[in-house]
């Protein structure tokens, strides 16, 4: 009896992954970027571009990846607080901004923005992440003080002390 050679899947490579129309094959090459940890993190142009994915359980996973990234990663995380993101790709964005600290302080304004949200989650996130920041966001959290509204102002005040 002849033994058959093993056949072998190819999986095809990363980019055709993220670009597959399937959005649980997109999801499964951001998990396994996750996975696999900082140290075999892509060019985060290619990650950036799962921001705008049609799936928002893409978007929020290539959150999550994006935050692996450090530094690096300060300018589409900032950019994925937009308000065109749902609020908890938003609200992640915030979270991995305010855990890089005062790396993120080129994401002040848009941060800053995000304490005139309705949504309670999302300001608090925006304005622990200021905190975080630290004396880079301070003329920005001054100014927001001002705010005609109770809650943006509070949120700033929050943010200061």
């Amino acid at each position: 009896m002849t033994e058959e050679p093993e056949k072998r899947e190819t999986v095809p490579p990363l980019q055709s992954r993220l670009e597959d129309p399937v959005d649980a094959v997109r999801l499964g090459a951001l998990a396994e970027i996750f996975l696999a940890g900082s140290a075999s993190l892509p060019d985060t142009k290619l990650l950036a571009k799962c921001l705008d994915d049609p799936s928002h359980d893409v978007r929020g996973m290539a959150v999550q990846t994006l935050a692996l990234g450090g530094v690096n990663a300060v300018e589409p995380l900032a950019e994925s607080l937009s308000d065109r993101q749902p609020t908890p790709v938003r609200i992640a964005s915030a979270m991995a901004l305010g855990k890089l600290g005062p790396d993120a302080a080129p994401a002040v304004d848009r941060l800053r923005r995000c304490l005139d949200s309705h949504d309670d989650a999302l300001r608090w996130q925006a304005c622990f992440a200021l905190a975080k920041i630290g004396a880079e966001a301070i003329p920005a959290l001054i100014d927001t003080l001002a705010s005609p509204a109770t809650r943006t102002a509070s949120a700033a005040a929050n943010a200061l002390e």
